[in-house]
């Protein structure tokens, strides 16, 4: 891990407390399940990207396609659909939308 690296939990699947509720990654959520962006990690680069994509704390994702073997996730954000890679996904902490 470098030293840009904050709040990475390491490759291992495991809910996180927040003062909001429970959060879970962004890969753990099914294709058409919606999250709200609660936490992201990674280095400065990676999270600085998310947020020029518009994908920042409170905002509303859905999932549109996680692909198998490792490719990426197909998101819907703010109206436009966004593929993710799956190790920037996993630091993507969402609170899970119900109905």
């Amino acid at each position: 891990m470098d030293s840009d690296d904050f709040g990475h939990c390491g490759p291992h699947r495991h809910r996180h407390r927040h003062r909001f509720g429970a959060l879970v990654s962004l890969l753990e959520l099914k294709n058409g399940q919606r999250g709200v962006v609660a936490l992201l990690q990674g280095n400065k680069k990676v999270v600085q990207r998310l947020s020029e994509l518009g994908i920042v704390p409170d905002t509303v994702v859905e999932v549109i396609n996680s692909a198998p073997l490792g490719g990426p996730v197909e998101v819907l954000v703010r109206g436009s659909r966004l593929a993710i890679g799956r190790e920037v996904a996993r630091g993507i902490l969402v609170r899970v939308e119900e109905g």
